[in-house]
């Protein structure tokens, strides 16, 4: 993500006394207070799709590098700042777990080789035991997120389909399912055979 003094800088930012600055045209000065007034606040937002404290740290780090690569007038563009910072959160996540699918699926492991028929005694026995770590780990999901899961996967229903029967829309469906299959994988990959 980011060298340790990008980061020590991003602190030093957001950790800084507050700046006295009253201007009425929007400044780099002023989005970056804006960003460090809103900060706990969007730090929970982020925190519903992200759980481990150093991933959001990261990624608010490069929500800050973003916001000092704009030029003035790009800043001065901005019509609502807050509105701004969070859509620059929301992205920067959105591409994080993009980028965490992508590694999900390049990984070719685990939940593939699951159903797959095998005769060879030391793979079944194997096989037999990460059904039960997959079991397991499925029964600490929430339960919705349990359900997308397994109707997506086990059902072979489209993400579409699911979202249909759930109620829900189709992003959070594909939230779920993302979050079921990275905490699975987190399972089985604890394992050592």
């Amino acid at each position: 993500m980011g060298s340790l003094i990008q980061k020590q800088a991003f602190y030093h930012l957001i950790n800084a006394s507050p700046m006295t600055t009253a201007t009425t045209s929007l400044d780099r000065t002023e989005l970056i207070r804006i960003f460090r007034e809103i900060l706990p606040n969007i730090r929970a937002s982020v925190r519903k799709y992200i759980s481990n404290q150093d991933d959001i740290d990261d990624l608010l780090h490069d929500a800050l590098l973003k916001i000092l690569e704009l030029n003035q007038q790009q800043i001065r563009n901005i019509e609502n700042p807050e509105g701004f910072l969070y859509t620059v959160v929301k992205n920067l996540s959105i591409d994080n777990n993009k980028k965490a699918a992508n590694n999900i699926s390049s990984n070719n492991i685990a939940l593939e080789s699951l159903t797959s028929a095998t005769t060879e005694p030391d793979k079944l026995l194997h096989s037999r035991q990460d059904m039960q770590i997959l079991k397991q780990a499925l029964s600490e999901l929430p339960q919705k997120c349990r359900q997308a899961f397994v109707l997506h996967r086990f059902k072979n229903m489209p993400q579409k389909a699911v979202a249909e029967e759930m109620g829900l829309s189709l992003n959070s469906i594909e939230r779920y399912i993302m979050k079921a299959h990275l905490h699975c994988l987190v399972k089985l990959r604890g394992q050592v055979h």
